[in-house]
């Protein structure tokens, strides 16, 4: 009987802090919505420019409650034999709210968090460049831990609420998502895995490298050949007449 009141109590608990979480989460996602509106705003003005827009695609989720308590349980923010509360996740979880900005090419992803960070009512908290710095299995993106300000109806007053933007190229994205499904879900974390994940990301940086070297690439002119004189070409030591 006593274990079963306990039970009932730790779900009553958990219950209750998946309510509050849930009027967090909704505070979050409000905030990426402004977010969101500053990056569409990037990319409509980039659009305009007689240049190519960097922004292949835009991606935005909110981390459900099963998802976040799961987080706080395998990170260690919750200790043995504690109960987790609304607290405990608005100090540890800073990605509940996550925007990803996919580019074309990797030079393209400095520069679009610039663009970024130069929005008004972007407070940047922290920004972690795994684009310079790769994790020792690959992984390559970078991230921006921010705030925005938001009004909360709940609490009748304005409050900053963190979002998180990750920025990575087409290539860094399709590393991550093989990543998430193999690795990350499974838990497969064996050294030879994590091997294999590096060959593959340093695979796909030389693929990185090139697809910039043939976007830059720019091929001698018609016009340039035309105009070279005779006596500037270099002449084939094969075909150069024996002195008599």
């Amino acid at each position: 009987m006593e274990e079963t009141v306990v039970t009932l109590e730790k779900a009553y608990d958990m219950a209750s802090v998946e309510n509050a979480y849930r009027q967090y989460s909704a505070e979050c996602d409000c905030g990426m919505a402004l977010v969101l509106a500053r990056i569409n705003n990037i990319q409509k003005q980039l659009d305009i420019l007689p240049e190519r827009n960097p922004i292949a695609y835009i991606e935005s989720r909110v981390k459900t409650f099963g998802s976040v308590a799961r987080k706080c349980y395998r990170r260690g923010f919750v200790k043995e034999g504690e109960a987790l509360t609304i607290d405990v996740i608005k100090e540890h979880v800073r990605d509940i709210a996550g925007i990803r900005v996919t580019t074309t090419f990797k030079d393209d992803v400095i520069r679009i968090c610039d663009e970024i960070t130069h929005q008004p009512g972007i407070n940047v908290v922290e920004k972690k460049n795994y684009i310079d710095n790769p994790k020792p299995n690959g992984y390559s993106s970078f991230h921006l831990q921010i705030q925005v300000e938001i009004y909360s109806s709940a609490e009748q007053q304005s409050k900053l609420v963190p979002v998180e933007i990750q920025i990575r190229d087409r290539a860094q994205d399709l590393w991550a998502t093989i990543e998430h499904i193999v690795a990350y879900k499974n838990q497969n974390k064996s050294p030879e895995a994590e091997k294999l994940f590096k060959r593959i990301a340093d695979t796909l940086d030389s693929f990185d490298q090139l697809a910039i070297e043939l976007r830059d690439y720019q091929p001698e002119s018609t016009s340039a050949k035309k105009s070279e004189k005779p006596s500037d070409k270099k002449t084939n030591k094969i075909f150069q007449p024996k002195p008599t």
